[in-house]
């Protein structure tokens, strides 16, 4: 990861073109997905999930391994009911989601594209 990404632990939200347009191609399944659980195990500040959840009818699940983010992003995601653990999602099990939101790291590591590792 390049000097940036590892000063900011990784954090890049989703640039807001990008996730309203995200959002928009996802719109038609909203009626298949309301009320069942989503997870962002990267949530960052939680806004990206929070959008997808108010648009999509979602319940919020997220995890956030800066525990300053993972404040903002309890907050951000409160009035939904969401759930927010601070830590590493690799440290937590769960039952189970009917939607993952996901940011991987778009990025090179010394063997290759790291993105194909988180998809």
């Amino acid at each position: 990861m390049r000097n940036a990404g590892v000063a900011k632990m990784g954090f890049y939200p989703t640039p807001e073109e990008s996730l309203e347009r995200i959002l928009d191609l996802l719109a038609p399944l909203s009626g298949g997905l309301f009320g069942r659980a989503a997870l962002d195990p990267c949530a960052g500040e939680g806004e990206a999930l929070r959008r997808a959840c108010e648009r999509l009818g979602l319940r919020p699940h997220a995890v956030e391994l800066d525990e300053e983010r993972a404040k903002r992003a309890k907050k951000a995601l409160a009035p939904l009911g969401g759930k927010v653990l601070q830590g590493d999602a690799f440290a937590y099990q769960a039952r189970g989601f009917a939607f993952l939101w996901l940011n991987p790291p778009y990025d090179w590591g010394e063997e290759g594209r790291l993105e194909e590792e988180w998809v």
